[in-house]
């Protein structure tokens, strides 16, 4: 299991103590903390709400206003993301006593989008603290919606929370940095620190695969590039065994695996828009979604679709740049440096221990991997579920951090979009590779991935341990 160093300090009633004393020295009601803005830069390098809400939490404020970055260039004068006109004061009023209002050189990054109006507990504001995240501040998220309305489609296209890059820009520090948004619009920062996994013999670590333990139950009979390697060898989907049985559509109009009884596994862009620097809302699971979502039976055995709302979302996509210029003319490409990033994990609010989820899995040595691969694509039957076979190129999985050339790889499955999000098994139904893009197309699973996505598993309170393949008491839709 990963074994992980963060720069930012730990939950303990000790720690809530300090920090309650040194906020309410001053003024600071730590166990209703405003959230109003009035954004002031912490000694990290992160954008707080307010002072309060960062000194309730044991950070020391560093400057009132938002973080800048340091060493930048152009006519931003130092702010971050690059380029971009700091404002000319902060909006909002006092962030709760204690913290500054008004004629601060830079607004809070997100704006008008921030609950101003609310408040935060203790216990939102050590909620993660314990893995070392931060409390930045709390957005406003649209009501949970359903993307398919009965028989009719309303579409793939994901609603957006507007945030402006806000997330992004509540980091000032150069380094690499992950982040956390809640269904409540709890939004939360950590830096990532250096982390080492405890490989086996064999020179690698897994989680195992979870299949369900009942009899399997069948029907009767039975990317954002699309990517076609000889003959199109995409078959539908009409089953409700496993591994399908861990397949489910999200909300964005991605694909993604289950690789615990409460978390989904998908693509970091499925999650955070880097053209527009937003946060992608509709997140729920629609698991095992087959046959456009019709309602069917087998037998005295019937299904229908099933909406399975999200908790939390974590992701390193926040790190990316914004796409640039493609060949085509069209502006959504990104850098093969910028999908190291592209992967994500979702909380879901239920257990679905009934689907059984695939296992995750790297190894060191680098050698082709026979595998499969199941999602959602577009130019298909919509909302169907689509599987295909294919080899998984060599690649290392023990290198230097976010390396590019071992972490974003190939293979000869047919993809298409819509599949971005799909998980790519192996024989054993490991989890191997995260489909990514058309080309060159995979994120693997490597010794980082590993140990940040185990990490969000074994951290995020979830109620089962984390992934493991084997079966379960069959599937209730």
């Amino acid at each position: 299991m990963a074994r992980r160093t963060y720069l930012l300090p730990a939950a303990s009633v000790l720690l809530l103590g300090l920090a309650a004393r040194v906020a309410a020295a001053a003024g600071c009601d730590c166990e209703r903390v405003s959230l109003a803005p009035s954004p002031v830069c912490g000694t990290l390098g992160i954008t707080f709400v307010n002072a309060c809400v960062a000194q309730c939490q044991g950070y020391e404020v560093a400057a009132e206003g938002p973080c800048q970055r340091q060493g930048s260039s152009g006519s931003s004068s130092g702010s971050w993301p690059p380029g971009d006109a700091a404002p000319e004061d902060s909006s909002g009023g006092g962030g709760g006593g204690g913290a500054a209002s008004g004629g601060v050189p830079g607004s809070f990054p997100l704006g008008s989008h921030v609950a101003s109006e609310a408040a935060a507990t203790p216990e939102t504001l050590f909620r993660y603290a314990a893995e070392g995240f931060a409390f930045a501040a709390r957005v406003l998220l649209q009501p949970a919606e359903e993307v398919m309305g009965g028989a009719a489609s309303v579409g793939r296209a994901p609603t957006r929370v507007e945030l402006h890059q806000a997330t992004k820009s509540l980091v000032a520090a150069d380094g690499i940095f992950e982040s956390r948004l809640t269904r409540q619009g709890d939004l939360y920062v950590r830096l990532a620190g250096p982390f080492s996994v405890s490989g086996g013999s064999s020179g690698g670590a897994a989680v195992e695969p979870q299949q369900p333990a009942g009899p399997a139950r069948r029907r009767l009979a039975g990317s954002r590039k699309l990517r076609v390697v000889g003959t199109d060898d995409r078959t539908e989907v009409d089953s409700h065994s496993y591994p399908y049985s861990t397949i489910g559509f999200i909300g964005t109009g991605c694909s993604g695996a289950l690789i615990s009884p409460t978390a989904v596994l998908t693509a970091g862009h499925c999650v955070w828009n880097a053209t527009t620097g937003d946060w992608s809302e509709g997140l729920g699971f629609y698991p095992n979604l087959v046959l456009g979502g019709a309602e069917h039976c087998h037998g005295s055995d019937c299904y229908s679709q099933r909406f399975v709302d999200w908790d939390s979302v974590s992701t390193m996509f926040n790190n990316a740049n914004p796409p640039e210029e493609c060949d085509d003319g069209t502006f959504n490409c990104h850098q093969d440096a910028d999908f190291v990033f592209d992967f994500a994990v979702i909380m879901l609010k239920e257990d679905l221990s009934s689907y059984g989820n695939l296992g995750i899995k790297y190894a060191c040595e680098a050698e082709p991997i026979p595998v499969a691969t199941a999602g959602y694509p577009a130019d298909l039957v919509e909302f169907s579920m689509y599987t295909t076979t294919g080899t998984l190129e060599a690649f290392p999985g023990c290198v230097g951090d976010w390396d590019v050339a071992s972490g974003v790889i190939t293979s000869d499955l047919d993809t298409a979009p819509g599949q971005s999000g799909s998980s790519i098994w192996d024989s054993e139904y490991y989890v191997r590779a995260i489909h990514v893009n058309g080309n060159p197309g995979h994120r693997s699973v490597n010794e980082q991935v590993f140990g940040v996505i185990t990490g969000w598993l074994t951290g995020a309170a979830a109620p089962s341990p984390a992934p493991e393949p084997s079966p379960s008491p069959g599937i209730t839709l």
